[in-house]
């Protein structure tokens, strides 16, 4: 399946609900802090992440749609984040995925090397999920592509289980997009932007 990307992209469709936990019981690592980050923080950090993952840009047009970054902090320095959509976020340059409420997606998630292997990743989800559940959301939903299997079977060894399937094909200047029907209730699909679209 790789072979043939990026003109066909096949994925699994993953649905997972929120943690039971509360946000209010977890103990961060010491020196470790999680939060929502600001634009702030975001513009004070961009040169020490790849710019494809952070430029001003991309991070002014996040907030416009309403995505949030919720962010570790090591004595007040960024050292992981992760985004999520209550609406459309991009995979591509011209292909975004969208959702809808009572649903999130869940997208660009990062760790500082130095960082990584402390359950950063764990702690963002955690609290991700306490602030979606405020607002009344009931889970995320997310892909992984038919080829990743390591990361399809670590998604489902945290409880996500998978609804169907999801992708695109792009043929002669068109971009079909196309999801299976157990899809279709969890308010998640593919759309082309500045291409002409089916579904």
């Amino acid at each position: 399946m790789q072979s043939v990307h990026p003109w066909f992209m096949l994925s699994r469709v993953l649905m997972r609900k929120m943690h039971s936990e509360n946000w209010e019981s977890i103990n961060p690592p010491g020196g470790i802090s999680i939060r929502q980050a600001t634009v702030s923080d975001l513009l004070q950090t961009m040169s020490d992440w790849p710019s494809g993952k952070l430029n001003p840009i991309f991070v002014d047009e996040a907030y416009k749609r309403g995505d949030i970054c919720i962010a570790a902090f090591a004595d007040n320095k960024l050292v992981a984040f992760v985004w999520r959509s209550f609406s459309t976020a991009p995979h591509t340059s011209n292909i975004y995925v969208e959702v809808q409420a009572p649903y999130w997606y869940t997208y660009n998630m990062m760790t500082q090397p130095e960082f990584r292997g402390k359950g950063l990743g764990g702690l963002l989800t955690l609290f991700g999920d306490q602030y979606c559940r405020d607002r009344g959301y009931h889970g995320g939903v997310g892909f992984v592509e038919t080829h990743n299997y390591a990361s399809l079977q670590a998604n489902l060894k945290v409880g996500s289980k998978s609804i169907g399937f999801a992708g695109y094909l792009k043929f002669i200047g068109r971009t079909f997009t196309f999801r299976t029907p157990g899809v279709v209730p969890y308010a998640f699909r593919f759309v082309a932007r500045n291409e002409n679209q089916l579904e």
